[in-house]
Order: structure tokens, then sequence, then C-alpha cells
């Protein structure tokens, strides 16, 4: 069970802390706030819940939304989104309620990214606050984090289904929770989703788009590569995860460069786990770099996601660290046409 679920079920049994501070993955904080909010009944949550917004709100606000009594009933909630955003001035006003918040009142922050440097959370932690980064599982636990999704749900997955979806949407929870209720509604009552529903359904341009990146920046076509980009940025998908998914298609390439010389299509399919029809391809990318080349591949990739994930991308954009990126990776192959 993974830890999001942990705490909904403590939650749901009454084991309910006074102070939770939230941040990481969306779906699953959404998921705990939400049943934070079930413990106050819905006749009574215009009374004793209430959000909050951190944009120009400050810590003695909070404290006094907290401090407030529940009215007409015996517990009170308290969310602040957004609480990233208040200042550590702020925060140092609300150490002394998180030391010993109110009995009948759960005041839950959320944010994008703390700083738990600082002397609140310290505080928070020694009184007993749940404070939690909750992050989407790694790829290799994805399919069984979309089987607990199908059974929350009531969904019924056919074989191989949990693994397709995982491998075409990747680590956004929130996707996969709604491309399995999308399934279900697609299948019809009663019936398994199968693997072909997904194929139909779900992978759609974004899983093109990937291929199409993929598979020109490793043939060494840089044209082609930016367009794909490009239109991937245009779509709003993550450049970090752009990274990721090259990552992944350069360690398939070292695999198979570990396999010998020339190994056959029969023995690339085998070894990746994937289907005949792209072995040709990816072992004609393999051919393309030697040993040393894809290791600095490795390390340009790695360099690129530091990038995205810090000052870099502000001062250059993310556009312009994937197109330095890609011209430095198809530079790591063997010269071919550039289309």
């Amino acid at each position: 069970m993974a830890r999001s679920e942990f705490d909904v079920a403590e939650i749901a049994r009454g084991r309910v802390a006074g102070v939770y501070i939230l941040s990481g993955e969306r779906l699953l904080v959404d998921r705990i706030v939400h049943a934070l909010r079930d413990l106050v009944p819905p006749a009574q949550r215009a009374f004793n819940y209430d959000v909050f917004d951190a944009d120009r709100l400050d810590g003695g606000s909070v404290v006094q939304a907290a401090r407030t009594m529940p009215m007409m009933g015996k517990r009170r909630v308290v969310v602040v989104r957004g609480a990233h955003g208040l200042a550590a001035g702020e925060l140092d006003k609300l150490v002394a309620y998180v030391a010993a918040p109110a009995p009948e009142t759960v005041l839950v922050l959320v944010g994008e990214k703390f700083d738990t440097r600082l002397k609140f959370f310290a505080q928070a932690r020694k009184a007993g606050a749940v404070v939690e980064k909750l992050e989407a599982p790694y790829e290799s636990r994805l399919p069984g984090w979309v089987e607990d999704e199908a059974r929350r749900q009531g969904v019924k997955l056919g074989s191989g289904v949990s693994g397709r979806l995982a491998q075409v949407i990747g680590r956004d929870l929130g996707r996969l929770a709604a491309a399995v209720e999308q399934l279900a509604l697609y299948a019809g009552p009663g019936k398994a989703v199968a693997v072909d529903d997904v194929d139909d359904v779900i992978a759609d341009s974004r899983e093109r788009n990937v291929f199409e990146l993929c598979d020109a920046t490793y043939a060494g076509q840089r044209v082609r590569a930016l367009v794909a980009a490009r239109k991937m940025l245009a779509a709003r998908e993550s450049a970090i995860g752009m990274v990721a998914m090259l990552a992944r298609h350069a360690r398939q390439l070292a695999r198979i460069k570990a396999l010998g010389a020339r190994p056959s299509e029969g023995e690339i399919a085998s070894a990746l786990g994937v289907s005949p029809f792209f072995a040709r391809p990816l072992g004609e990318q393999a051919r393309r770099y030697a040993e040393a080349g894809l290791g600095r591949v490795l390390g340009l990739l790695a360099q690129a996601d530091r990038d995205l994930k810090g000052p870099v991308k502000g001062a250059l954009g993310e556009d312009v660290v994937l197109e330095r990126l890609l011209d430095r990776v198809v530079a790591a192959g063997t010269s071919v046409e550039r289309r």
C-alpha cells in the first residue's frame, strides 16, 4: 500500500494529526486533503471547513482561523493552498501554533515545494505534525499502482493493461487515474479493459510524439528531432519527462551494445522485451554510438535534467535547454543525413 493510501485509510479510521504539511504529487495530496475534508459533515462545511490561498495571507490569519472553535460540530478543518509561498517570517508566526494545535482543528498546509530547513518544519516534526512529500512510484512499480487504482474504482483490467498504461502515460498519476476511468466507460459496464482498448483510446499523439522524438534523435536526424520536441512543448508536455524518455531510450541502446557487435533482431527483442518491429531501428541506432559516446549521452541527459530543475531553465528557457541537448546527443553519434 502506498504511503498516501495508508494515510487516507488512517484518516478514515479516525487517526488524525493536528497539522499536515503536504507537497509533491498533486493527486496523492488532493486525496489526503479530501479525506480530511470528509471529517466535516457536508451540512457543516459552510461553517467548519475553510480553504485559503496563501497569496496575500499572513501567518496570523491562519492561526486565527485554526483557533476558531467549530460551529455546530465537533471538528474544524483549515486548508492553506500554495503554502510554499508563505515567507519565512509568516511561517514563524505558526511555530507556536504547531507546537500546541487546537484539539478541534486540523490545519493542512499544501504547497509545491517547502524549504524544510526552516525552524517551522523542525518544530512541526517535533510536535508530531505529518510532514510529507508525496511522490509517484518509480516506473517499475507503476503497473502495481494502476492495478490498485483500478480496484479502487471498481474497474476490471485485462492482462497487460496496467503495464501498457504505465508505458504510455508514465508517472503522471492524475492522467493514469483518469485513463482508468475513461477506459472503463469505453469497455462498458462489467467488461474488462483490454490492451487494445488502451491503444485505441489512450495511446494517441503523445506516444507517437515520444517515439518520434527518440527515434529521430538517436537516428541522427537533428531537424526532425527538434520539430518533435517543439510539438511536445506546444502540447504542454513536460520537458523533464522528455529528457527522462530520451534517457530510457539511451539505456536501451546501451543494453543492445552489451549484446555484442551485431546482435540479431530476435536477440534485441528478447533482451529489451519489445516487439520485433522495433528491434531493427533500435539496432541501427545502437550501432551509431560507441560505448564512450553513449556514456557521454547519459551524462548530457543527466545535466539537462539538472538544468531543467534549476536556475538554468529560468535563465535560458526549457526550449533552449532541449535544443542544446538534442544537438549534443545527435553529435555524439556517427554522422548521418539529417532531415
